[in-house]
């Protein structure tokens, strides 16, 4: 235990991460315990001891409150009771968590449903600039990320996420935006779930009017290149019969096929090749842009690979 909070915010936060309902009214709600105003009476009980033993918005050191550890671990009875008491639906931990992305992180619909009723904010971001759909998506939870959009959640509105390559996730402070051994600065929930494979995902963000071939100008990265990334043929075919291009070239002049081949993707490779009608130039022809072309564009990391593959360009 962290001796620096104090006892009871620790007890409460377990309770809430364990489920424990009457511990947690316990704390929040200590003269519940007695019963009965004659009872109250003879028993002499101080009328302060009504009150919460702590603020039902108490935080831990990572800033994360009750409501937050009931929304992570799907407490729906913990949630309206937290509610009630006036906890605040939209607070946020240090890293920019709100319960709502707790709840669509780890898929827990009905604690979502709540939250949304009392007017969770549905499109808010987290600091490394993740969203609340994009963190449904990566977690395959297509229920979730349909009640977020039926909420009004931005189908194509980009993550600009701020967080280095194969960052790790913990149970409050996690990104939720790349993932797969790359982190991306721009993405949607469309290029997050072709990523991982999450076809009812995809599928139901294209029924929603997801943009199959949006690609941030950075990188250039589409869904398509994507789902080669993560060797997913099933994402990839369903991205082209909805009309995804697949000679699209991104920012180092690759298509989704050449992304395939060099990381040894077969199946995807194997469906894209007779699909894709720009070929793969031999290295000494392809047209690569110059440092000063991808610092226009703003694109530090293709900055990086250009001068690691020849730092007198």
């Amino acid at each position: 235990m962290n001796y620096s909070i104090p006892a009871n915010s620790q007890l409460l936060f377990r309770a809430c991460d364990e489920g424990d309902y009457e511990s947690a009214r316990r704390i929040l709600e200590p003269g519940a315990s007695e019963t009965g105003t004659q009872c109250r009476s003879e028993c002499n009980v101080d009328i302060s001891r009504a009150l919460s033993l702590v603020p039902v918005d108490c935080t831990d050191e990572e800033g994360n409150t009750a409501l937050q550890f009931a929304a992570a671990s799907g407490h729906e009875n913990l949630v309206r009771f937290l509610l009630r008491k006036g906890a605040s639906v939209d607070s946020r931990n240090h890293y920019g968590w709100t319960p709502l992305m707790q709840a669509a992180r780890f898929g827990h619909l009905n604690v979502a449903q709540i939250l949304l009723e009392n007017g969770a904010e549905v499109n808010g971001k987290n600091r490394m600039g993740a969203s609340v759909l994009t963190m449904a998506a990566r977690g395959g939870h297509v229920s979730m990320a349909k009640l977020l959009m039926e909420s009004g959640a931005f189908v194509d509105d980009y993550d600009h996420l701020d967080v280095p390559a194969g960052n790790s996730n913990h149970n409050n402070n996690g990104g939720g935006g790349g993932g797969g051994g790359a982190e991306f600065l721009d993405v949607t929930a469309l290029m997050t779930a072709a990523q991982h494979g999450h076809e009812p995902v995809v599928r139901l963000l294209l029924e929603w009017g997801a943009d199959v071939n949006l690609a941030p100008k950075t990188t250039g990265w589409s869904p398509l290149m994507l789902a080669a990334l993560g060797g997913k043929a099933g994402v990839a075919q369903q991205l082209v019969e909805r009309g995804a291009d697949p000679d699209h070239v991104n920012a180092l002049g690759k298509t989704a096929f050449e992304v395939a081949l060099q990381l040894k993707q077969k199946d995807v490779k194997n469906y894209l090749d007779s699909i894709t009608t720009v070929r793969p130039q031999p290295d000494d022809e392809k047209r690569r842009p110059d440092v000063f072309s991808a610092l226009k564009l703003g694109n530090t990391q293709l900055v990086k690979d250009i001068l690691d593959e020849d730092p007198a360009r």
